[in-house]
């Protein structure tokens, strides 16, 4: 798809905010970051798409070091298996299947009253994600597939909105500033096959070495402090290779593909993975490990109707958020716009049939 046109982002004026220089002494004495620094911090609006390792650990730094506005975006519980390697998340929150992003923002708020959290529960596809990411400052990366990756890079190029990438497998993680119109863009790294650099292992077969996770996260943290406070200057371009386990850390120029090969995203605006007409009716996202039916308009979910429809189920687990149930090998997730998560099956057929069962008019 071709885009002519690319949306500018406009912020208005925001207020000074007043600093407490007791919570933030020593990052102030800090002097790149500075009071100055800490100024732009507290009227700073992030994005993270994504809550789970990468997202959690980014928000948290985030939080703590006073950035103004957080706003998270993330479709997910929190999960037994989330434990080892995401920050914050307890196993209260597991027993009380909280969507991530609400249980982060509690946390959160405990550190950081001062901080503004912006709890998203949504499912990030090619037809929101504009309005999703409109008005951040940055927006980092805390996905978990190179589908997503794409996407939310094409949206930043659209928005002119500077991104953060990261990604982990096995005790290897990349990270990759993204300044769009300025600086390689992620399609400009790993959109061909000649010019992919890869971790070591691949998904979720390479397993996680949860130390790898803070490392990646604290770059991504990094990056995105400076270029809210120091800007665009010198900032960008570099794909930072690192291995937790080895200790390994390699640093590369990423150049931004211009001329006869320009790239399809940055330079040409062609993208993949963005925008198009959006489908009739319910549509069917497969991941590694879910399945998600998403009603065509959001509409709201009468839980106790839900739960009555599933009075078969093994365990039933229910908030002011979702509905949670085991049926047999199967997990499934209604949440309040209607929804439908699936666990225990890889077959969409399955899945639509459930959702048709018991979202059904």
């Amino acid at each position: 798809m071709q885009r002519q046109r690319r949306s500018t982002v406009h912020h208005p004026k925001r207020e000074e905010p007043e600093i407490d220089r007791v919570r933030y002494e020593r990052q102030i004495r800090f002097a790149e970051l500075g009071e100055r620094g800490q100024q732009v911090l507290a009227k700073a609006r992030v994005t993270i798409v994504g809550a789970g390792g990468l997202g959690s650990h980014v928000a948290t730094t985030l939080a703590r070091m006073g950035v103004g506005t957080l706003k998270v975006i993330d479709r997910d519980l929190v999960e037994l298996g989330n434990l080892h390697r995401q920050a914050c998340y307890t196993e209260e929150d597991v027993q009380q299947a909280m969507p991530k992003v609400y249980a982060l923002r509690r946390h959160l708020l405990a550190a950081n009253s001062s901080v503004k959290i912006e709890p998203v529960l949504a499912h990030v596809d090619p037809y929101n994600v504009l309005d999703l990411l409109r008005g951040s400052d940055i927006v980092v990366d805390g996905t978990d597939s190179l589908g997503a990756r794409f996407l939310l890079n094409e949206a930043a190029v659209e928005l002119s909105v500077p991104f953060v990438h990261g990604a982990i497998a096995g005790s290897s993680g990349l990270v990759l500033g993204v300044e769009p119109g300025a600086t390689a863009c992620l399609f400009c790294a790993f959109g061909e096959e000649e010019t992919k650099p890869q971790p070591r292992g691949i998904g979720s077969a390479a397993g996680i070495f949860p130390p790898s996770v803070e490392v990646v996260a604290a770059l991504q943290s990094a990056l995105a402090v400076r270029r809210v406070v120091a800007g665009p200057e010198d900032w960008g371009g570099k794909l930072f290779a690192i291995d937790s386990w080895t200790g390994d850390l390699d640093t590369s120029e990423i150049r931004r593909r211009t001329g006869r090969e320009a790239c399809q995203v940055c330079v040409r605006h062609r993208y993949q993975w963005l925008g198009g007409e959006k489908p009739e009716g319910p549509r069917v996202d497969v991941d590694e490990d879910q399945i998600n039916v998403i009603p065509e308009k959001p509409r709201p979910v009468d839980f106790d109707v839900i739960a009555a429809r599933l009075y078969r189920a093994n365990e039933i687990k229910r908030n002011d958020y979702l509905v949670w149930a085991r049926l047999g090998d199967l997990q499934l997730v209604v949440f309040q716009d209607g929804r439908l998560a699936v666990k225990g099956t890889n077959d969409w057929a399955e899945a639509v049939h459930l959702y048709e069962k018991y979202l059904g008019e």
